[in-house]
């Protein structure tokens, strides 16, 4: 029984590390939301990363879930189906920077056009957000954060249609 097992955390490990080296990836984070004890407001927030390509990778995201305006830097889609997910979700993305003056550094959602004269402590990410129909975070199940995950990362790491249609020639 222990060799099954071996062999099962094994075939995982090698299925998990396999990936390039060079591939970005998608970050989870948790947030722990008016942390004081004993308070029943208190809540943990969970939200996607990407702090690289960061125009490829929304030209990716609204060719797949498809073509939306932002507004002030925040793309909401509705009504979205995700196999193995659920089917009418809703996501939202944050496009924004990391203000690195301050400490922790904050980050602060900013429309498209406004990202482009960046100063010295500013970095550009974005971050995402998905919710069930029912309201609750899609993200508390660990399967659904696994796929989400996976789509996310292969758009992020998709290459543009120029340099995929060279390579085909």
């Amino acid at each position: 029984m222990k060799s099954i097992h071996f062999i099962f955390f094994l075939f995982i490990s090698v299925i998990c590390f396999s990936q390039e080296s060079d591939s970005l990836r998608v970050s989870v984070k948790h947030e722990v939301i008016n942390p004081t004890p004993y308070d029943p407001n208190t809540y943990v927030k969970t939200y996607l990363e990407i702090n690289d390509s960061i125009d490829l990778f929304i030209d990716n995201v609204q060719k797949y879930f498809g073509e939306i305006e932002s507004m002030n830097g925040v793309f909401i889609w509705q009504g979205i189906s995700i196999d193995s997910v659920d089917k009418n979700l809703k996501i939202v993305m944050y496009n924004g920077i990391w203000n690195n003056k301050k400490s922790p550094p904050v980050f602060e959602p900013i429309s498209v056009d406004k990202v482009k004269n960046l100063k010295s402590y500013e970095k550009r990410g974005i971050r995402m957000q998905v919710f069930l129909k029912s309201g609750k975070d899609a993200l508390t199940n660990k399967s659904s954060e696994m796929v989400i995950v996976a789509i996310l990362e292969q758009l992020l790491n998709a290459q543009p249609e120029e340099e995929s249609e060279e390579k085909n020639e």
